[in-house]
């Protein structure tokens, strides 16, 4: 179940993509576990499709 109930909102979909690429600005989620588990309720959607990878961070 998402914060307002079991579909996302509009800011849920907002701010999904900027919070789960950044490990690649070298922000660490680890600490965060309600953020993590955030994530996950939304990537168990139906229809979700994750986003493609990249080299993008510190390391490109």
């Amino acid at each position: 179940m998402l914060p307002t109930g079991d579909c996302p909102t509009i800011a849920d979909v907002a701010l999904y993509s900027y919070t789960a690429r950044a490990p690649e600005g070298d922000v660490s989620l680890e600490p965060y576990e309600n953020i993590r588990f955030w994530l996950g309720r939304l990537e168990a959607l139906p229809g979700f499709v994750p986003m493609t990878s990249t080299a993008a961070g510190p390391a490109a």
